[in-house]
């Protein structure tokens, strides 16, 4: 789960992103995926994020922290739920399509982290490689 995409099983990912978005977002069927015909990698369980832009502005983005079905259906489902499901925005009229740049980020598996004290943790983090789950004292995520 930790090996990298190559540049095309990004493709295909960004692929079914596009195509799954503009269907429901048209009111269409969506295209099908078939499994099989999928690299080994985009077949396993996946988590990933999908994030929508339209002219460099936050448009949607949903995802998920840990995976829970084969990384291309999962980028299907969170591409069409950041188009018309993120609370934060309307649902992407199909006059919006051309202008909208999709991001598909794929998650590695979560890692606790040992640190002693607040320095230690900032040390450990890499920026714009590692991303932070937050737990409350119930073990509850913050995102």
């Amino acid at each position: 789960m930790n090996e990298s995409l190559s540049p095309q099983e990004r493709a295909v990912l960004l692929k079914i992103a596009r195509q799954a978005m503009e269907s429901a977002v048209r009111g269409e069927r969506l295209p099908a995926i078939v499994l099989d015909e999928l690299s080994p990698r985009l077949r396993q369980p996946g988590a990933s994020f999908v994030t929508l832009t339209r002219r460099g502005q936050l448009r949607g983005c949903i995802g998920a922290l840990e995976p829970q079905q084969p990384l291309a259906l999962d980028v299907r489902d969170h591409a069409i739920a950041a188009a018309l499901q993120d609370y934060r925005f309307p649902p992407v009229q199909p006059s919006e399509l051309e202008d909208i740049r999709i991001e598909v980020s794929v998650l590695t598996l979560p890692q606790d982290l040992e640190y002693e004290t607040p320095q230690d943790l900032l040390r450990a983090l890499r920026p714009g490689v590692d991303g932070v789950i937050l737990m409350d004292g119930w073990g509850g995520p913050f995102g």
